[in-house]
C-alpha cells in the first residue's frame, strides 16, 4: 500500500468515527431531552444552538488554526468535544445543554475544517476527485449508521453518550499519528455581504433559503418524531431514509445541473422537494409507512439545494473571488439553518402538521424566487462543474476552494457585475 493511500485511508477512518458520533448525538440529544421533560420549544432551541456554534466557528476557527496549527487545534477540539458530551450526562438541564450544543457545534465544525484541509493536502490531481467522492460517501454513510446505533441502547441511560464520547476520542488517533505534512492555508481578503448580493442576488437569497430548508428538514425531523411519539427504531429509520435517499440522488442531480441551466434544475429540485411536503401536510393520523415515503421523497431533493446554490455562485466568480464568496455563503447558510428550527420548532409545538407545511413553503419559496431571477436575467454563459457539498459540512467548499485556487489568487476585489443573477 502506497504512503498516500495509507494516509488517506486512516484519515477516512478518523472522519468516519467523527461523523458516526455526531450523527448519533444529533438525534440522541433530542430523544433524551424529551425523556427529561424538555418542552418542544426548548428542544428546537437545542437544535439551533448546535448550528449557532457552527456560525461562531466560521468566524474564528481559521485564524486559530493559522496561529497554533492544525494538529494542536484538532487535539484541543477533540478533547473539548469529548468532555462536553460527558458534561451533558452530569447536568441534564435546559440552559446547560444549550451551552453544550453551542460548544459542540464549534468543535465539530473546527474538526471538519482540519480534516478536510488535511484530505485536500494529501490528495494529488489524479486522485482528488476519487478522494472527495469517498469523503462524501463517508460523511453521509456514517451518520446513518450512527442513527441506527440508537436502536441498540437505552436512550434514557448514559451508555450511548459514553459511546459517542469514545468515538470522538478515537477519531483523533488517525490524524494525530499521520506522517503526512499538515496543510497550508492561504491568506485571503474578504469582501462584504452587500458586494456578494450585488454579484448574485439568487446566490445570496437562494443560499439563505436553502439553509432554512435544511434546518427545517434535517434539524427538525427528530423534533417532529418525538412530538408524534415515534419509537426510537422508527425515528432512526426515518432519519436514515431522509439521508440515504438524498445520497442516492446527489450525483444524478449534479450531472444534470452541469449539462443544463443550473437555475432550471434548482427550480425543479426545490419544486420536487415541496410537492410531498405540501401533500402530506393535509393527511391526518399519518401512518409510519406514509412517513417513510414522505421523508424519503423530501430528503431526496432537499439535500442538493445548497450545493446547487454554491455552484451557481461559483459560475459567476473568478478564481481569486471564490474563497471570499464561499466564506460568506457559509455564514448565510448557517444563519438560515439556525433560524429555521427556532421559528418552526415553536409552530410544531402547536401542531405537528407545521413540520410539513413549513418545509413545503420554504422549498416553494426557493423555487419561485429562482424562477423570478431566471426571468429577470440572462443564463450563465460558462457553467463550472457542480461540487457536491455534504450537508453536514459546508466548510468543504471553503477548504477546497482555498487549496485549489491558491496559486491563481491575486487577492483583487471583484468588479461590480453589470448583470447580477
Amino acid at each position: 500500500m502506497s504512503s498516500n493511500l495509507r494516509n488517506t485511508t486512516t484519515l477516512f477512518i478518523g472522519v468516519g468515527l467523527l461523523f458516526l458520533s455526531s450523527g448519533m448525538l444529533f438525534t440522541l440529544v433530542v430523544v433524551r431531552a424529551k425523556d427529561a421533560g424538555f418542552s418542544t420549544q426548548a428542544i428546537a432551541v437545542l437544535q439551533s444552538s448546535y448550528q449557532f456554534g457552527w456560525l461562531l466557528a466560521a468566524i474564528f476557527i481559521s485564524s486559530l488554526i493559522h496561529k497554533v496549527g492544525h494538529i494542536r487545534v484538532f487535539a484541543a477540539l477533540t478533547a473539548l468535544a469529548s468532555s462536553v458530551i460527558l458534561i451533558q450526562i452530569l447536568y441534564i438541564q435546559q440552559y446547560a445543554w444549550i451551552l453544550d450544543r453551542i460548544v459542540m457545534g464549534i468543535c465539530i465544525a473546527g474538526l471538519m475544517v482540519v480534516a478536510e484541509s488535511w484530505l485536500n493536502e494529501m490528495s494529488i490531481n489524479s486522485d482528488r476527485g476519487r478522494n472527495l467522492a469517498i469523503y462524501t460517501i463517508v460523511s453521509w454513510g456514517a451518520p446513518i449508521i450512527g442513527v441506527w446505533l440508537l436502536r441498540f441502547g437505552e436512550t434514557s441511560g448514559n451508555t450511548l453518550f459514553l459511546l459517542a464520547s469514545v468515538l470522538i476520542s478515537l477519531a483523533a488517533i488517525p490524524l494525530l499519528l499521520s506522517v503526512s505534512k499538515t496543510p497550508q492555508l492561504i491568506e485571503v481578503e474578504f469582501f462584504g455581504l452587500r458586494k456578494l448580493y450585488n454579484i448574485t442576488p439568487l446566490g445570496f437569497i437562494g443560499t439563505l433559503i436553502a439553509g432554512m430548508c435544511h434546518g427545517a428538514f434535517f434539524g427538525l425531523i427528530p423534533v417532529y418524531g418525538v412530538e408524534i411519539n415515534l419509537q426510537i427504531d422508527q425515528l432512526s429509520n426515518l432519519i436514515a431514509l431522509g439521508l440515504f435517499s438524498g445520497v442516492l440522488l446527489q450525483w444524478p442531480i449534479a450531472l444534470i445541473s452541469d449539462k443544463f441551466d443550473r437555475r432550471f434544475v434548482l427550480i425543479s429540485t426545490a419544486s420536487f422537494a415541496a410537492f410531498p411536503a405540501i401533500y402530506f401536510s393535509f393527511i391526518d393520523n399519518i401512518s409510519i409507512t406514509q412517513l417513510y415515503i414522505s421523508i424519503s421523497l423530501m430528503g431526496a431533493f432537499t439535500i442538493s439545494l445548497y450545493s446547487q446554490c454554491i455552484a451557481h455562485v461559483n459560475d459567476l466568480l473568478k478564481p481569486a473571488q471564490i474563497v471570499s464568496a464561499t466564506g460568506l455563503l457559509v455564514l448565510i447558510y448557517g444563519f438560515g439553518f439556525a433560524l429555521a428550527p427556532l421559528i418552526i420548532g415553536q409552530l410544531i409545538a402547536i401542531s405537528a402538521h407545521f413540520f410539513f407545511i413549513s418545509n413545503g413553503l420554504l422549498s416553494s419559496s426557493l423555487a419561485l424566487y429562482t424562477l423570478y431571477r431566471t426571468i429577470r436575467t440572462k443564463p450563465v454563459e460558462d457553467q463550472g462543474e457542480l461540487i457536491n457539498i455534504p450537508v453536514a459540512s459546508p466548510y468543504s467548499a471553503v477548504v477546497i476552494a482555498a487549496e485549489e485556487w491558491a496559486e491563481d489568487t491575486d487577492l483583487e476585489y471583484i468588479k461590480e457585475s453589470k448583470n447580477p443573477v
